[in-house]
């Protein structure tokens, strides 16, 4: 497969698979438990987002040829928060509204994103010698574990 269409294929994929998960079950959590995860996975991606700079931001899992290595902030403590933000909302969405489908679809974005971020790692370490001593002190989604 071509890498743009690789890219696209992931990042429909991604949307997709977001979309179904709220459309299949409630969307607004009823405890406080469910709400202080959704508040905290809205504030590590904005967090991300703000720290990453709008330019040097993609959706898809290409490096834009200006792109500069962020590694403060969030991305100190994990590589790709932005992912790990979305995996947490939704999960949170999943466990305050739990069904089969629901999980499907969880499930399915679990997989394309690790997918996703494997083949984004591969481009990273192409554009940037440094991605990989950045890989050494960096877990990938979970801070200290993965």
């Amino acid at each position: 497969m071509k890498p743009i269409t690789k890219s696209r294929v992931q990042v429909f994929i991604q949307i997709l698979a977001s979309i179904l998960i709220l459309l299949s079950g409630p969307v607004l959590p009823l405890t406080g438990v469910h709400r202080i995860l959704v508040l905290l996975s809205a504030s590590l991606g904005l967090w991300a987002i703000v720290t990453m700079r709008p330019g040097n931001f993609n959706i898809g899992p290409h490096v834009k040829e200006d792109a500069r290595l962020t590694a403060n902030g969030p991305y100190r403590l994990v590589r790709h928060p932005m992912y790990a933000a979305l995996l947490l909302f939704m999960l949170t969405l999943l466990l305050a509204h739990f069904n089969y489908p629901r999980l499907l679809f969880w499930l399915l974005l679990v997989v394309d994103i690790l997918a996703k971020i494997a083949y984004e790692e591969e481009l990273l370490s192409r554009h940037f010698q440094e991605y990989s001593d950045y890989k050494q002190v960096t877990k990938r989604l979970i801070p200290f574990l993965y």
